[in-house]
């Protein structure tokens, strides 16, 4: 996957407007000591997506809800028609875990020039790796596969062990054609 994203970083230097508005994938160094085996570069000042979240939450005295009946919602939901699926969804889970990624940036960002840059360089590694995430069916994105940098606000993906549509494979399987998470 680092040699595809290389690659296409080196497709996007070629095009005149991709170069300018300096779209990429962000690259990390990969020795595969087998097939499922390797060693991963250490990427510095990077934070996963589900801590940044999860500790903006606090900040805020917002609890969520608990491990368990999050589990628990999620399991009985095969058993559930569409309707009560998006009623569930809408009055108990975003009702408990409202929007707060903004608040992380505004925090981490607080000059104006500041946030307005990492707002722009997380937009446009998030719409990159969304649009190369779909194209080779990339699935398994949550919130612990997705990396925040703090230093800049860009996104930086891990965890490339679902490609060609494999997670639609799963005994559960994923249905989402497209992740934009």
């Amino acid at each position: 996957m680092m040699d595809l994203f290389s690659f296409l970083n080196y497709m996007f230097c070629q095009d005149s407007e991709a170069c300018r508005q300096q779209l990429n994938t962000q690259t990390f160094s990969v020795v595969p000591l087998d097939n499922q085996y390797g060693l991963i570069e250490w990427v510095e000042n990077h934070e996963v997506l589900k801590s940044c979240i999860m500790k903006t939450y606090l900040s805020h005295s917002i609890e969520g809800l608990p491990e368990k009946q999050l589990q628990s919602l999620m399991t009985c939901q095969s058993n559930l028609t569409r309707e009560q699926r998006i009623h569930i969804f809408e009055n108990q889970v975003l009702s408990a875990f409202p929007p707060i990624l903004s608040k992380w940036f505004s925090s981490h960002f607080p000059h104006p020039m500041q946030w307005f840059a990492a707002r722009a360089a997380f937009a446009k590694a998030l719409a990159v790796m969304s649009i190369v995430g779909f194209v080779i069916g990339l699935g398994d994105r949550h919130g612990e596969n997705i990396l925040l940098n703090k230093d800049t606000g860009s996104v930086l993906h891990v965890d490339f062990s679902s490609l060609f549509e494999a997670s639609t494979r799963l005994q559960i399987p994923e249905r989402v054609p497209f992740r934009l998470t």
